[in-house]
């Protein structure tokens, strides 16, 4: 396994590459609505969205908040983040370049924690969840949103992501984010999965070779009808499809 230092690398390496096309994924909008379902948020509230790319969440829940701070370790994407602040003409937003581990902030700084999609790429989540607990008030929410594989199609799956991502250090089960929850001591834990549909030619970044294109393709065209890698690929015409198995994940930081 990399090291810490050597996975932020790996992190900083890949989403340089797809900063762009990362932060016009297709699924944002239909996530937040869930999210927003989970949470109660009050104009009161101050945010921290932790890994939080391209910033399309923060400024979204920013408009519904006091105060909302986006910390991310690529560069690139609080470049991007900014420029949507810019082009939305949001004035409570602030964004911070950082490590999750550990996160820059004093203890009980926010109402609100949250990380979307980011969960599979550390090679610590439990210290990670810890360190959002850490900083989020008492009586807070911490919420996590990421892919959920069940324990049987984990192995497969991991295999297939890292081909297509160098940084994916690997998906965690339902079951494992419910029990890392409670480790982490919140409290009122509520969850909820669903399937986040994607179109795998969106997912390939310009650095890829051909070849590894090819690979990448045939593992999952050779998964239709199977179902081995838990993701539902399926076949349009000369597209891949498939579901990122997802789960959403809520609880309250004890009083």
């Amino acid at each position: 396994m990399k090291s810490q230092n050597e996975q932020q690398q790996a992190v900083v390496d890949e989403f340089t590459q797809k900063a762009e096309a990362f932060a016009k994924m297709p699924g944002h909008e239909e996530v937040l609505s869930m999210m927003l379902e989970m949470v109660s948020i009050s104009p009161n509230d101050t945010l921290l969205d932790v890994a939080c790319g391209g910033g399309g969440v923060t400024c979204a829940l920013a408009t519904r908040l006091k105060k909302a701070t986006g910390i991310d370790i690529t560069p690139p994407m609080i470049e991007k983040a900014k420029k949507l602040q810019r082009d939305l003409g949001i004035s409570n937003v602030s964004w911070c370049i950082g490590s999750v581990m550990p996160l820059p902030f004093p203890d009980q700084s926010f109402s609100l924690v949250i990380c979307r999609y980011a969960f599979h790429h550390f090679t610590q989540p439990l210290a990670v969840l810890e360190e959002m607990v850490r900083v989020c008030c008492n009586g807070g929410s911490v919420m996590l949103v990421d892919i959920a594989v069940p324990m049987g199609k984990r192995n497969a799956y991991n295999d297939v992501e890292r081909m297509k991502d160098s940084s994916h250090v690997s998906a965690m089960t339902p079951e494992e984010f419910l029990e890392m929850a409670e480790k982490a001591e919140l409290r009122q834990i509520k969850t909820r999965s669903f399937a986040l549909p994607m179109k795998l030619s969106a997912q390939l970044k310009p650095s890829l070779k051909v070849s590894q294109v090819e690979k990448i393709r045939s593992a999952y065209e050779a998964d239709v009808g199977k179902n081995n890698l838990g993701v539902e690929v399926r076949l349009d015409g000369d597209e891949v499809y498939f579901d990122y198995p997802s789960i959403i994940l809520t609880g309250k930081k004890k009083a």
